[in-house]
C-alpha cells in the first residue's frame, strides 16, 4: 500500500494552514509576498506594504486571485508596492464603498471588483497599464470612474451593468478597448476620449476609432434621434445595443456594414432609415426593436442576416432588388408585419424567415 503515502502527503498539503501575518494570509517566494486571504472582522482594512518572515521584511507585491472574495469589507487601502490586483480579488464585496489604489499597481485583474454593489467612485492611478475583463462588472452604485493616463488596455465588459455610471473619459494612453465594456449602462450619456489618443476618438459622446470610420459605441442613456456622420463606413457589432432611449436612426449612404446585434433591443426605436451604401445587415442587427414601425432598406443591400429584424415592429417591408439572401428568422415573430415585397434577386430565404408573422396578409415577388 505504498501508493497511500503520496496521497496522504497531498492531503496534508491541501489542509496545511496558510502562513499568517496579523489578519492576513499570504504566500512568499523569499523575495516578495502575495496576500491570499483575510481572517479578520474589521470592515475597514489597510493591506500591509511589508510582511515579516523570520528575520526578513518581504515587500507585498500582489493581491492574489480571490483573496477577499465575498468578504464583508467597507473600505480598503492597498499598500504602496502592490503591483498586481488579482482576478476576483475583491469580487462580491457588496459593502465595499471605497478603495484606495496606489501608483505602484500596474495590472488590475479580471472581475477584480465585480459585484461590489456599494462602490461609488474609483480612481485608477497613472501607474495602471491594464484593466481586466469585467473588472467593475455590476458595480451598480458606481457614478464616477477616473482612469489614469497610463492605461493602455480596457477589457471586455469592464464597466458592464454599472447602472449609475453617467460619463466616462478615455485617456490618451488607451490603445485597446474590449467588447461591450459599457454594456447595460442605462444612464451613460457620454463617452469622451482625450484628443491625444492615437486609437480612438469621440464626438457628441459617441465612441469611434481614430479616423471616425468605425462607430464603436453609442451611449445607452442618450435620448432622441441620431444621424450617423458621413465619415463612418462601419457600424460595429453591438454599437447601439440596448439603447432604449434611441428614437430614430439615420444611416447615410457612406455606411457599408451594419454589424452583429448593432441595434439589438433598442425597444423604443421607431424609425430606421438605411442608406444606399449598406450592403450587409448583420445577424440580430435590429432584433427585438419592438416599436420599429418604419423601415427603409437601401437599394444596395445584398444580404439580410439571420434574425436581423426578429420580433421587431415593422409593418411593411420592401426587400431591395439586390438582396440575394434573407437569413433564417430574419423577420420571424414580426407580429405587426402585414405586407412584404421581395426583390427580383433573392435566391435564398432561410428557415422561418417570416414565421409567426400572424398579421401577414400578402407576399409579392418582383420579377425582372
Amino acid at each position: 500500500m505504498a501508493w497511500l503515502l503520496p496521497v496522504v502527503l497531498l492531503l496534508s498539503a491541501l489542509v496545511a494552514k496558510a502562513d499568517q501575518f496579523g489578519d492576513f494570509t499570504y504566500t512568499n517566494d523569499n523575495d516578495s509576498a502575495t496576500i491570499t486571504g483575510y481572517t479578520g472582522t474589521n470592515g475597514s482594512i489597510t493591506i500591509p506594504t511589508v510582511i515579516r518572515v523570520g528575520t526578513k521584511d518581504l515587500p507585498v507585491t500582489s493581491i492574489g486571485d480571490n483573496a477577499f472574495y465575498n468578504q464583508v469589507l467597507t473600505n480598503v487601502t492597498i499598500g504602496s508596492g502592490v503591483a498586481t490586483i488579482g482576478n476576483y480579488s475583491f469580487s462580491g464585496c457588496n459593502r465595499l464603498k471605497g478603495v484606495a489604489i496606489p501608483n505602484s499597481v500596474t495590472n488590475i485583474g479580471s472581475n477584480a471588483f465585480s459585484f461590489c454593489t456599494s462602490l461609488t467612485a474609483v480612481i485608477i492611478p497613472d501607474g495602471v497599464l491594464r484593466i481586466g475583463d469585467a473588472c467593475f462588472f455590476y458595480c451598480q452604485q458606481l457614478t464616477n470612474i477616473d482612469i489614469g493616463n497610463s492605461v493602455i488596455s480596457i477589457g471586455d465588459y469592464t464597466f458592464a451593468n454599472c447602472s449609475s455610471l453617467t460619463n466616462v473619459t478615455i485617456p490618451g494612453s488607451v490603445l485597446s478597448i474590449g467588447s461591450r465594456p459599457f454594456y447595460s449602462c442605462p444612464n451613460l450619456t457620454g463617452i469622451m476620449v482625450d484628443a491625444q489618443n492615437a486609437a480612438y476618438s469621440s464626438e457628441a459622446g459617441v465612441l469611434f476609432d481614430k479616423d471616425q470610420t468605425v462607430l464603436i459605441t453609442y451611449p445607452e442613456g442618450a435620448a432622441g434621434g441620431y444621424t450617423i456622420s458621413e465619415s463612418v463606413t462601419n457600424v460595429s457589432d453591438y454599437a447601439f445595443l440596448d439603447c432604449y432611449n434611441l428614437a430614430s436612426i439615420t444611416i447615410p449612404d457612406n455606411v457599408v456594414i451594419i454589424g452583429f446585434e448593432a441595434f439589438f433591443e433598442c425597444h423604443n426605436l421607431t424609425n430606421a432609415f438605411i442608406g444606399n451604401g449598406v450592403t450587409s445587415i448583420g445577424d440580430n442587427a435590429f432584433a427585438s426593436c419592438y416599436n420599429l414601425a418604419s423601415l427603409t432598406l437601401g437599394s444596395n443591400v445584398t444580404a439580410i442576416g439571420n434574425a436581423a429584424f426578429y420580433a421587431s415592429g415593422v409593418t411593411t417591408v420592401v426587400i431591395p432588388d439586390r438582396v440575394v439572401t434573407i437569413g433564417a428568422y430574419a423577420f420571424d415573430a414580426c407580429t405587426s408585419l402585414t405586407n412584404v415585397v421581395i426583390g427580383n434577386s433573392v435566391t435564398n430565404i432561410g428557415d422561418s424567415a417570416f414565421g409567426f408573422c400572424w398579421g401577414l396578409t400578402g407576399i409579392s415577388h418582383e420579377y425582372g
